[in-house]
């Protein structure tokens, strides 16, 4: 009886609920149509990462549909004015017409994160808010570094009764692609007026990119821009091409006359002769209010489907009299509600929260789905990715399995610039090849392995399968992922039994996880080195110093350029030197003005920093050895080489992945990488994935790594000898 009493008292015990995916997904997908695409005043003024938790603590436990549009009801019509949520899907416009007013709707190009980033921008029409850029750059800076430049030009402005700023901007550009430094003077005058802006050129600058930027309801001229260096207290004229802008015409891709680069915006930019300085023209920038033409109609919106038998209805476009605030607006004593309600979310980005983690789930996916370039070109069921990995979520329980959630959720766009920064990273303590379906190890920081062992087994695993699941957590194409050489990465700093293979003979090794990756190998040969009378050899991985051996190099019968192990920063110096015209790269970055990637207008822009053509011209062969790793910059010196017919390659495909990248932050504290616009090769044919063919396909073999043979230099040099 005591037995029975006992099982009848633990059957009516209430069993804990489960946390419902249903309503976190509708959630979700309402999250980023109202976040990215609803231009609304009230929903630019709360924090939106903390609104991402809210919704999540608001929603997990709903078990109805009406409970779910009662609460999503509450807590978007704060922000959405004009949302409606049903189970129909029939909705009628309630946006109230107002007469003598502009439309006001998100035109984003690319997408704008806050990044000091010349590209990617977002803004809502007819809203003075948004800053753009007109821009040159100048990326001779070799005797620049450590020097006093000074940019110095003419400005002048004519405001509305809504005020507008216009700057002269100097910013040099890092390696890294990364802009830390902004430094600007503001212009004052509505007569025409010098301004100068020095700075000191830091060692690590790529490029200097210098020009003017405007902000607000203003028309602005500016003339006689001059870039100058002190020269023992003189300054002297580092460029001036075309800095009076006498020669210039706004092309279709945003040039004028490849020298200036405008970013699209909120402003028309002409060469005009009706006002100047000096000379007969000056370059004229006017207010217009959004960034291209296409933008939605008057009260457009989406009607979505959001979940089961659940669909929204999302206004698109409001309006505005005063370019300041839109209408229509929302209950003041709601949003005020609202705004209470968020401030009491607490996010310690230094613990683990459940909540918050789903919340950074819902901000990745949505990114994603609504701005990541490259679906057409993967097979990856995004749709369904939101789903597990909010199950996958839900079910961690630590920092470390949550990063590996994100790492996989972002593997599956194969971006290799995709990725996100997490908990700490462990790594094997050597290199590896991987060659003829075997994991080589080329140098180790541990004696209990040697170069030439073969790797069969991880803590009990086989290699193959732990470098399987390596490869899910890892985003990039099938060969980028090969080429990393990261087999058995993990969180933990912990001994890892290998089994290995040593002279056709087993041995059982112990190694630790080290907190940093080895260095890559680099070559057998260092620099600049002549193989053969006038063949000679540069490993391009060094950052090289040509200049001494410039004319020898030009004049040689070859020249090979190990590109296998990086060294884009070298190569930058040297193609220059390979061609007698100007060259350029082209990128596509979307237009988007609806969610879901629907109605893409992909605008083509050009890139011409660093391919103008300088002397001596090389008139050796030039061979170039590719390989997997070669990506981003990587890509675009080998699309020029492969475009303008500038080299033979030899080696492997590259990584397939170019383009500038795009990050965001995440309410976990995480951040987040993608590439943000669309790059093709020059003849307009698919990059990403399968990256550059070599005209010599080269593979390693088991038997020459074993020999020592480097089969990649080999084929090189019968190709030097052959000419």
């Amino acid at each position: 009886m005591a037995f029975l009493f006992l099982l009848l008292l633990t059957s009516f015990q209430e069993k804990p609920k489960e946390i419902a995916i249903d309503p976190i997904e509708s959630f979700a997908r309402l999250y980023g149509y109202a976040r990215w695409f609803h231009p609304s005043d009230e929903a630019q003024e709360i924090d939106w990462d903390r609104f991402a938790v809210l919704g999540v603590q608001k929603v997990k436990n709903i078990q109805t549909t009406n409970e779910l549009k009662d609460t999503l009801l509450r807590l978007f019509s704060p922000i959405v004015p004009g949302i409606q949520i049903n189970e129909t899907g029939n909705f009628d416009n309630i946006i109230p017409t107002m007469m003598d007013a502009k439309v006001v709707a998100w035109q984003h190009y690319g997408v704008d994160f806050g990044n000091i980033e010349a590209y990617y921008s977002s803004i809502r029409s007819n809203i003075f808010t948004n800053n753009r850029i007109v821009g040159k750059i100048f990326d001779d800076v070799t005797k620049l570094k450590g020097e006093k430049i000074k940019i110095s030009g003419y400005l002048k402005k004519n405001e509305t009764e809504h005020k507008g700023t216009v700057a002269l901007y100097i910013s040099p550009i890092f390696y890294d692609l990364s802009r830390p430094l902004v430094n600007r003077i503001d212009a004052t005058s509505t007569m025409w007026e010098n301004y100068e802006l020095t700075m000191t050129v830091p060692e690590q600058t790529f490029c200097i990119e210098y020009g003017i930027i405007v902000s607000g309801d203003i028309e602005v001229w500016a003339d006689d821009l001059q870039l100058l260096v002190e020269n023992n207290g003189i300054w002297e004229i580092v460029e001036d091409k075309n800095m009076g802008f006498e020669n210039s015409e706004i092309s279709d891709d945003g040039y004028l006359n490849g020298d200036w680069t405008y970013k699209a915006s909120h402003y028309d930019v002409d060469i005009t002769d009706s006002e100047s300085f000096s000379g007969k023209y000056s370059l004229k920038a006017t207010y217009k209010g959004v960034m291209f033409d296409e933008m939605p109609g008057v009260c457009e919106a989406i009607q979505e489907l959001i979940g089961e038998n659940l669909y929204c209805y999302v206004p698109l476009s409001l309006y505005t009299s005063d370019g300041i605030s839109t209408y229509p607006r929302t209950n003041i004593e709601e949003l005020n509600r609202l705004k209470n309600e968020l401030a009491k979310i607490n996010i310690n980005k230094n613990e683990f929260n459940s909540d918050v983690n789903i919340a950074s789930i819902i901000v990745a996916w949505n990114v994603f789905q609504h701005f990541f370039p490259y679906f057409d070109e993967i097979e990856t069921k995004w749709e369904k990715e939101l789903k597990s990995a909010i199950k996958n979520t839900l079910e961690c329980t630590n920092s470390k399995e949550f990063t590996l959630i994100l790492r996989k959720m972002i593997a599956q766009l194969q971006d290799g610039h995709g990725g996100v920064t997490g908990e700490r990273m462990y790594y094997l303590p050597f290199t590896y090849e991987y060659i003829e379906d075997h994991i080589v190890v080329i140098s180790s920081n541990d004696r209990a392995l040697q170069r030439g062992d073969f790797i069969k087994k991880m803590g009990g695993r086989s290699a193959s399968e732990v470098l399987y699941e390596f490869e899910q957590s890892i985003s990039g194409s099938p060969q980028y992922k090969k080429a990393m050489s990261q087999f058995g990465v993990n969180h933990k700093q912990e001994e890892i039994v290998l089994e290995i293979e040593r002279n056709k003979h087993i041995h059982q090794v112990t190694v630790n996880t080290v907190t940093s990756p080895m260095p890559l190998f680099k070559g057998r040969y260092s620099e600049i080195v002549e193989l053969e009378p006038e063949i000679f050899y540069i490993n391009l991985s060094d950052n090289i110093d040509f200049e001494d051996r410039i004319n020898e190099l030009a004049k040689a019968k070859a020249v090979i350029y190990d590109f296998r192990y990086g060294g884009s920063r070298s190569f930058f110096k040297i193609i220059p030197h390979l061609t007698l015209n100007p060259m350029r790269f082209s990128y596509e970055i979307p237009q988007i003005i609806y969610p879901n990637r629907k109605g893409w207008i992909n605008k083509n822009i050009n890139i011409n920093e660093y391919v103008n053509p300088k002397t001596p011209t090389f008139q050796s062969q030039s061979i170039v050895i590719i390989s997997s790793l070669i990506i981003s910059a990587g890509e675009t010196i080998t699309g020029l080489l492969d475009y303008y017919d500038l080299a033979v390659t030899v080696g492997e495909a590259t990584a397939g992945c170019n383009g500038s990248v795009n990050v965001f932050s995440l309410p976990c504290g995480n951040r987040a990488f993608f590439t943000g616009m669309k790059v093709f090769k020059h003849d307009g044919s698919q990059l990403y994935l399968k990256g550059y063919e070599p005209d010599y396909p080269v593979s390693n073999t088991i038997e020459a790594f074993m020999a020592g043979r480097d089969l990649y230099l080999e084929k090189a040099l019968e190709i030097a000898r052959s000419e």
